[in-house]
């Protein structure tokens, strides 16, 4: 008797901690390439309402499911096991395949790369960091070792900045470069 297999469409949630018009751009690129391979994009927005940036709230259609967490806040005034807290109950609600976390230092970040490890899923670092960006001291470079070992892979914005991936420990076959990419149709209207 042949077992029967029960196609469901896999699911990659991206974090931000608020969708500015570029990240909508994204996640509904992400979701154009992704899904016909069986992908459904989900994006979670830690701080929807928080003023830190002069965007607007992005009101635009879109095919991608967003969630906002910690609506009515800053994110200045949350503290990191708040945030944490949040990311996690929204990943265990949710139950991605995959998580797409913006940077290695964020608590939305850290959380969502624990609960990934917990989980068996699959957590991939968004990076734009690079080693000139700024003067690096040895210690928060371990830091940096340590939490770059939460996650599967990288997700680089451009080649200086997969070399730095590598540099804190991430196997160069393990990073993707394109993270910084806009829509430019989007930002043309």
């Amino acid at each position: 008797m042949e077992a029967h297999r029960v196609n469901r469409s896999r699911t990659i949630a991206i974090i931000y901690a608020r969708f500015g018009p570029y990240h909508v751009a994204r996640l509904n690129g992400a979701q154009a390439i992704l899904s016909p391979e069986g992908w459904q994009v989900l994006g979670i927005e830690v701080v929807p309402d928080d003023r830190f940036y002069a965007w607007e709230k992005v009101k635009e259609e879109s095919e991608v499911r967003r969630i906002p967490l910690l609506s009515g806040r800053a994110y200045t005034e949350l503290s990191r096991a708040a945030i944490g807290r949040a990311v996690v109950e929204a990943l265990d609600a949710e139950n991605p395949d995959v998580v797409v976390c913006p940077g290695w230092h964020y608590a939305e970040s850290l959380a969502a790369a624990r609960w990934c490890r917990r989980n068996r899923k699959i957590a991939i670092l968004m990076s734009e960091s690079c080693r000139r960006d700024s003067q690096r001291r040895w210690w928060r470079e371990l830091v940096k070792r340590y939490r770059v070992r939460l996650f599967d892979a990288g997700f680089a914005a451009g080649y200086a900045h997969a070399a730095y991936l590598v540099d804190l420990g991430m196997p160069s076959t393990r990073i993707t470069l394109g993270h910084c990419v806009v829509d430019n149709t989007h930002f043309a209207r």
